[in-house]
């Protein structure tokens, strides 16, 4: 809400590297040798176990959930659950115990319950090498105790005794599986490193291959180890030599080969435990003179800086004594752990340390039998430490400052974690807390900052948390004036409309809030419909304002509100366009500007600009009309829309009727006009029918009421032709009154008028057609009386008029 005046920020979580911390309990219990154990502590200590099952003479691997509960492990040959029972179809997996790293646990990425057990062969005690392989652990089966789902998946038929994983992505939490064997994994002499990608789909069956064509290694014995940050690799290959190589992450490849020659009395100079400190500076040799009797064996432990030019020359003897061959190992405490054996065969209930890997020569101080493992030995092999990730969920937060306060960014403190701070990507001094305070903040303060959270002893790197903010200056409010047209369909005079007040928004940042008074703005009562506020009063009105910018700082203004009213255009809505003529239109003059448009389907076709326009074609049309005013800076405009119609004089058609009892007059006016009609040429109505018109001669008068001109026609009317000289009815009984039926003209001027007459029954049947000189129709039809009843007729004149009746036939 913005009644938290603070910034809007967006935290951004990444994984920078992949880390190992203390807390994440995947590695903290190790067991290895004949049945010897430890686990580690919170403060970086250990205790001993003795529940451990394996009886392993060098590889083996171990795997515990998020708090440090065992899971289960393996010698490369047997799988062990948690109640140190053989898991659930856990035993020949393709490992050996003889193998120097015979196996290595991989959790699959983004899996609760799958893991891989991955496994490399020896040939030495059989001569028969199973390779490099893979078998699935579902640990949600058998109760919790975890059974092997797929056993002995082949990826290489034959490799060395070397296994290690580096993490290629902290995001996608895949992983590379790096082994060292021929370069098609078929032969006894190696120069390829081999990595398998692991991911949430799986392992891949195809390898990247990294081959050195020089290189000819045939001992298959040795440790291969990765630096904690994945930028190097270490192989030792016993009487094959040590190298060292730089390892792209991103691709899988493997390269710059470098030799390290070993210079150590009595001939202990076959490396075979390796491990790199901490920082990657040093890399840690347990080299052995190689005797294959029961005694005379010497072991030397060295150092060695890979930060210097000639690696080689750096070599330091940390110890040199009557010891076998044996594993270096680093724990979660950040220190290096060393077997003890005395031969092959025979381990010793001890281990070495090396308490400060990351220092030089005798500072490094290593312990010798430092920790008793109470009568289990350790013999030439160590669990290899499992990278994982830093799950704990971490939160940076801000208290968003506005400009010249203190700017606090605070992140979950972790006991123990180390917490280096920057601002975009620099350095800032003595920033080394969960907190980091800045006074007096303003713009300039702006940027990304960034805290890099170690958790104690050892990692693989380090969480990156990073929050991007935005502290920007106090922006002066405006006092804008909003003028608007009074656009209410209702009445646009009054003053009241609908208006926008957002439209003072000049910067998407801000965040406005708007109130009708100072009083609604200290109590936040503001307007809930800004976009289509109506004023509440009439023509001017100030509106109260606040905004926020984008740090959620607050400033306040006032708004001045303007309504003019809209033109009102008194316009009659159509016009009538005459024959071949010009229609001309005047608008009213109280206007600014004019528009005279004319509508063609959907476009509007401006046709002139003027007060006043002529228009040649019928239509519709549209006025529009506009002031202007100065002082407020605003121009409103209304507009009509009128229809020019066709109009023009009429043609006529006289229908007289004059042999009825009142003579009648019909006018048919054919035409687009609207007409009206006289007889006088003065008094005109609507109406089209004229009655008891006087016989003789008449003028009829037609007139547009459009203004397109009057017509007149003069007629007769003939007195002759009456409905009173056909009779109501006749006789023919013979009786010599009214037996016929027959035209009889009252008034005789001469020939009579009438060319014949038709006669028809009910069903206008023609039962007799009548000269107008004979006697008459006798009421037979072909020779045979017809029934009393009425009877129709239809009159023709000499000049084509019509005069129709009914009479009736009465016997």
């Amino acid at each position: 809400m913005f009644f938290n005046n603070k910034i809007y920020f967006f935290l951004i979580l990444f994984f920078a590297k992949y880390i190992l911390v203390f807390g994440q309990g995947e590695n903290e219990n190790w067991y290895f040798g004949n049945g010897a154990g430890i686990k580690f502590d919170i403060n970086g200590g250990t205790t001993v176990l003795n529940n451990s099952q394996l009886f392993s003479i060098e590889g083996c691997s171990v795997i515990s959930d998020k708090l440090g509960n065992l899971l289960f492990y393996t010698d490369g040959e047997t799988v062990y659950d948690s109640s140190h029972s053989i898991m659930l179809n856990g035993e020949n997996l393709n490992g050996s115990s003889s193998s120097t790293q015979s196996s290595l646990i991989v959790a699959k990425p983004n899996s609760s319950n799958i893991y891989f057990i991955f496994t490399v062969d020896t040939n030495t005690a059989s001569g028969i090498d199973d390779g490099f392989s893979y078998s699935v652990v579902d640990i949600n089966l058998n109760d919790g105790k975890g059974a092997v789902i797929q056993k002995n998946i082949n990826l290489l038929t034959n490799t060395s005794e070397k296994l290690t994983q580096v993490v290629k992505s902290c995001s996608s939490k895949s992983s590379w599986i790096i082994t060292f064997a021929s370069e098609n994994g078929d032969d006894n002499v190696f120069n390829t490193f081999h990595a398998f990608e692991v991911d949430s789909s799986g392992v891949s069956n195809n390898s990247i291959k990294s081959t050195f064509e020089s290189l000819e290694i045939i001992d298959d014995r040795g440790y291969l180890k990765a630096s904690l940050d994945g930028s190097k690799l270490a192989s030792a290959n016993v009487k094959d030599s040590l190298y060292v190589y730089d390892f792209d992450k991103e691709t899988g490849k493997v390269f710059n080969q470098k030799k390290i020659n070993i210079s150590a009395a009595d001939g202990a100079n076959a490396a075979y435990g390796i491990e790199f400190s901490p920082s990657g500076q040093f890399l840690y040799v347990h080299a052995s003179n190689r005797l294959s009797s029961r005694d005379g064996h010497k072991s030397s432990l060295l150092q060695y800086d890979l930060w210097t030019e000639n690696i080689s020359d750096s070599q330091v003897l940390i110890e040199h004594r009557d010891l076998f061959r044996g594993a270096l190992q680093m724990g979660i405490n950040g220190k290096i752990y060393r077997t003890l054996p005395y031969n092959y065969h025979n381990g010793t209930p001890y281990l070495g340390v090396i308490t400060n890997p990351d220092e030089k020569g005798s500072l490094a101080n290593y312990e010798h039998n430092a920790i008793d493992l109470d009568g289990n030995n350790a013999t030439q092999g160590l669990p290899f430490l499992t990278p994982m990730f830093f799950e704990e969920d971490i939160h940076l937060t801000s208290n968003n400052p506005c400009s010249g306060e203190t700017l606090i960014l605070e992140v979950d403190s972790i006991p123990g974690a180390n917490y280096y701070w920057k601002k975009d990507d620099k350095i800032i001094p003595d920033a080394i807390s969960s907190k980091l305070s800045i006074q007096s903040v303003n713009h300039y303060d702006s940027g990304k900052y960034s805290v890099l959270i170690s958790k104690p002893f050892i990692k693989y790197c380090d969480l990156i948390k990073e929050i991007n903010v935005q502290i920007e200056e106090l922006i002066e409010p405006s006092s804008p004036i909003i003028s608007v047209c009074d656009i209410d369909l209702d009445n646009s005079v009054d003053g009241i409309t609908e208006i926008n007040l957002t439209q003072v928004h000049n910067n998407l940042g801000l965040e406005y809030y708007f109130y009708e008074s100072i009083e609604d703005r200290s109590q936040n009562n503001f307007i809930t419909n800004p976009e289509n506020y109506r004023n509440a009063q009439a023509f001017n009105q100030i509106i109260f304002y606040k905004f926020y910018n984008s740090s959620g700082c607050e400033s306040l203004g006032e708004i001045e509100i303007n309504v003019e009213p809209i033109p009102s255009i008194d316009f009659q809505k159509t016009y009538y366009l005459c024959d071949s003529d010009i229609l001309e239109i005047n608008a009213p003059n109280t206007f600014d500007s004019y528009k005279w448009l004319k509508i063609e389907e959907d476009n509007e076709i401006l046709i002139s600009s003027e007060k006043d326009v002529q228009i040649f074609s019928i239509g519709e049309y549209i006025l529009e009309a506009k002031t202007i005013s100065l002082f407020k800076e605003i121009e409103c405009i209304n507009s009509v829309k009128f229809e020019v119609k066709p109009s023009n004089k009429a043609t006529l058609n006289i229908i007289v009727n004059d042999l009825s009892e009142d003579n009648t007059i019909e006018i048919e006016a054919v035409g687009n006009g609207d007409y009206e009609y006289s007889l006088d040429g003065v008094s005109f109505q609507d109406l089209n029918i004229f009655n008891k018109v006087s016989s003789g001669f008449v003028t009829i008068y037609v007139k547009d009421k459009n203004g397109c001109g009057l017509v007149e026609k003069r007629i007769e009317i003939d007195p002759e032709l009456s409905i009173e000289s056909f009779p109501k009815f006749f006789t023919p009984n013979g009786d010599g009154f009214n037996d016929y039926w027959q035209y009889n003209p009252i008034y005789s001027y001469g020939d009579i008028k009438v060319k014949t007459i038709h006669i028809f029954n009910r069903q206008g049947m023609i039962v007799a057609n009548i000269d107008p000189k004979s006697k008459g129709w006798d009421g037979n039809y072909n020779g045979q009386q017809l029934e009393a009843t009425d009877y129709w007729y239809v009159a023709i004149s000499f000049s084509n008029k019509t005069i129709k009746g009914h009479f009736s036939l009465i016997r």
